[in-house]
């Protein structure tokens, strides 16, 4: 049996249960207005009180969800979650038993997540609450036989837990805290009937007002922001309103389209237009006008949708090192205005320019830029003709690279000389140490930098002899065609004020269905500058060092048990995996990485497993390995 839970979140605690001011103020005003319940008076004046909104968006860390920020609709940061903290503390104080956990909605001081539970190939999903502050978790409610959650929301102080079937039936129920315990009763949904109309059609819950790309929203949510919610059915779109009517939406009657955002105004989407191009399209629901934001074209990203503004990228045709173009399009006026552009920096490609974990919230936009030697959450603001940017100061993770050294790179690109289609690409970076690590700094950044350049000379001399023969195939299938390698710094480490740790990640595509990761280390003596392998540390025989990787490979492989999702090698039992294992390694032929604590023994895929398992690593200490703690 297995649990395994889900997420995506807006609070107003942190990872301890403690309110923020902001959070406070917003609770004490929003308490204030309902005790009035009605405009009060002021002067003699009847004075409403201007609309207090909860927190509605929730900024993740990076895709292992590892801490939360909550911003209300100002852009304010409200909270601030450790969910690893929170999740372990649940775990060693017995609250849960499930071995993986994330956030969907949050808010009240509490957390709200679910999980699926397999039993004999029986699915079946349950609901919780989760109160950080006192470590309790507790069930909401279980899904019906044959049903499954398709979303959570925590709007206007209530959860909403919206359940699906096979053909589309859904139910959506809510839920609200009682007062001064962690106890929540159900209420009856009042859209109940609306949303039993919507049975048999695929509904898209993107509304404007949410302002998260992370996380789902509710029926109810999208209804009362909008109206109505966008839905398709036997190739047809309709609108299904809050009154129980249901409208056709004239025009969207095309083969394939991806609705992206929609309010009471507007709507969003992309398809294909006629030369099989993807093209990125508006609607004026009232007028029903249709207009192109980007036609016809590869290079752009749908980015988000507010209050009848499309954020979009224009994507320049760089391989890795790129600039990004980040725009905005006016419904109303029917006018595209460029924001700002952002480049890729060295170091850090998995950050696409201006563009990484975008969205947009009351106007203001937000993304993950490199902020000194971190990366970080910048709000964009536009003010007039200019876009100004804003240091947050919400971490998502820190980047050693730009604290050690810089990162410098080098591309390389050939062509086929006949039909002019790319046969080759190739990107390529090498760390450079700052010399107030070591003396050796120079020597050090040069055989970095002579690593690098050796491999473009490679590229240079020994590009394909070619005829024209296959341009009609190069034509037909571009990307197929060209071999691409990318070659990018991942981290750098120092290990006791003594040894330099430069780790690389690459990836080889040549065609077919996916390419060929690779990773690799170079590992430096800062006090010589020397670059050092494992044979400068093991003094143990090629044997004893067989062994010993034999049997950790072996122990790793035990570990799994009775695993029903099996284990990543190919091996089926121990003792062959041991032989497999031991004619493998080798003290100059084994891929080994350095760490503070032991090495790591990897294994690429296909070596020891499926390509799906990616790379095996096995740890050995250093205690293991050299009969002392450290290197």
């Amino acid at each position: 049996m297995t649990l395994v839970l889900c997420v995506g979140l807006a609070a107003c605690t942190d990872a301890k249960g403690k309110e923020s001011e902001e959070s406070k103020v917003s609770q004490e005003q929003t308490q204030a207005g309902s005790e009035t319940g009605n405009p009060s008076q002021q002067g003699g004046e009847t004075v409403t009180p201007a609309p207090v909104y909860s927190p509605v968006v929730t900024l993740f860390q990076d895709s292992n969800f590892g801490t939360y920020y909550a911003l209300n609709t100002n852009g304010d940061k409200v909270a601030e979650y450790d969910w690893g903290e929170i999740f372990n503390n649940l775990k060693e104080s017995g609250a849960t038993d499930v071995s993986f956990a994330t956030i969907y909605a949050a808010g009240d001081g509490a957390l709200f997540t679910y999980c699926y539970q397999v039993n004999n190939d029986i699915w079946t999903y349950h609901a919780y609450a989760i109160d950080p502050k006192e470590n309790k978790m507790v069930e909401l409610m279980n899904a019906d036989e044959g049903w499954w959650f398709d979303g959570m929301d925590y709007y206007n102080g209530k959860v909403y837990v919206t359940a699906v079937t096979e053909g589309y039936q859904r139910k959506e129920y809510v839920f609200s805290k009682k007062p001064n315990s962690f106890a929540f009763t159900q209420e009856e949904n009042k859209y109940d009937g609306v949303i039993k109309g919507m049975e048999g059609s695929y509904i898209t819950l993107y509304s404007a007002l949410v302002g998260r790309s992370y996380g789902t929203c509710s029926i109810t949510r999208v209804l009362e922001e909008c109206g109505f919610v966008i839905g398709n059915k036997d190739g047809k779109h309709y609108r299904f309103k809050m009154d129980g009517t249901i409208e056709v939406i004239p025009g969207l009657d095309k083969d394939y389209l991806n609705i992206c955002g929609y309010d009471a105004y507007g709507m969003v989407y992309y398809t294909e237009d006629e030369s099989g191009l993807y093209g990125l399209y508006v609607k004026d629901l009232k007028t029903g006008e249709t207009k192109a934001v980007y036609p016809g074209s590869d290079d752009f990203m749908y980015l988000g949708y507010e209050d009848a503004m499309v954020y979009y990228a224009a994507l320049s045709d760089g391989f890795v090192y790129k600039t990004n173009a980040v725009w905005q399009y006016n419904l109303r006026t029917q006018k595209s205005e460029k924001l700002y552009e952002k480049t890729t920096i060295p170091g850090a490609s998995e950050v696409t320019p201006g563009t990484y974990l975008f969205r947009v919230l009351n106007g203001k936009m937000y993304f993950v830029d490199v902020v000194g030697d971190r990366l970080e959450w910048v709000r964009a603001i536009k003010d007039g003709g200019t876009v100004r940017f804003e240091n947050t100061g919400m971490l998502v993770a820190e980047k050693n690279v730009f604290r050690y050294g810089t990162v410098i790179y080098d591309t390389f690109e050939s062509k086929c000389p006949y039909c002019g289609i790319y046969l080759d690409k190739y990107y390529g970076e090498a760390f450079q140490l700052d010399p107030s690590y070591s003396k050796m700094a120079d020597q050090i950044n040069k055989v970095l930098k002579e690593d690098l350049d050796s491999t473009i000379k490679n590229y240079k001399e020994n590009r394909r002899e070619l005829t024209d023969e296959y341009c009609e195939e190069h034509l037909e299938m571009p990307y197929v065609y060209c071999e691409t390698v990318e070659d990018e710094v991942n981290n750098v480490r120092i290990f006791g004020d003594r040894y330099l740790a430069v780790d690389y990640n690459s990836y080889w595509y040549g065609g077919g269905a996916h390419g060929m990761p690779f990773m690799g280390q170079y590992l430096f003596d800062l006090t010589t500058g020397d670059r050092l392998y494992l044979k400068d540390f093991y003094t143990g025989s090629e044997r004893d060092f067989k062994n010993l990787v034999a049997n950790k490979t072996r122990e790793d492989f035990l570990s799994y048990g009775d695993d029903e999702y099996g284990t990543p090698y190919f091996a089926t039992d121990a003792r062959a995996l041991f032989n497999e294992a031991y004619e493998n390694a080798g003290i100059e032929k084994s891929h080994v990485e350095f760490s503070e604590e032991g090495i790591y023994v990897i294994y690429d895929p296909y070596e020891m497993g499926p390509f799906a398992s990616g790379f095996i690593e096995i740890f050995i200490s250093y205690e293991e390995l050299l009969g002392r703690p450290n290197l």
